[in-house]
């Protein structure tokens, strides 16, 4: 998706609504269990999610990034949200970057990784950003 109007029309309202719902019940259990300094986005697409997650963990984190393979999603999120501890960037999750690995506490998704074929080096990927015995929070629609 490369089209940001259209999307913050018509698909926004409705996932970050459902998002939010299901932030309010399992992002707790995620922050009692670990001290959350760092976290990623995986799927951010125009960073409105990103940033209401941001909100959930303001107070103590040092770090919020959102990763998307849409440069215009990513430059339309950065201009909107970006700042000191929250940003954007264009990334491949079937490539990440070096820097990634092993820096997360929380890395959350909704409604991307259906869209990524190979699952398997996905969740391999996903498994090395996390820090040892940390938390991943996804919603999506399972493929057979």
């Amino acid at each position: 998706m490369n089209k940001v109007g259209p999307f913050l029309k018509h698909v926004a309202p409705y996932q970050l609504q459902y998002n939010i719902n299901v932030l309010k019940n399992y992002f707790p259990l995620i922050r009692d269990r670990h001290n959350v300094k760092s976290a990623l986005d995986v799927g951010c697409g125009p960073g409105d999610l990103t940033s209401a997650v941001f909100q959930f963990v303001e107070q103590d984190i040092n770090e919020m990034i959102g990763i998307d393979i849409s440069p215009v999603m990513v430059d339309w999120a950065n201009k909107a949200y970006g700042g000191d501890r929250i940003y954007f960037s264009k990334v491949d999750v079937q490539t990440i970057p070096k820097n990634f690995e092993n820096r997360f506490d929380c890395i959350f998704s909704f409604w991307t990784l259906h869209w990524i074929a190979d699952q398997r080096t996905l969740y391999y990927n996903i498994s090395k950003m996390l820090k040892q015995r940390r938390s991943f929070l996804v919603s999506y629609i399972p493929s057979l």
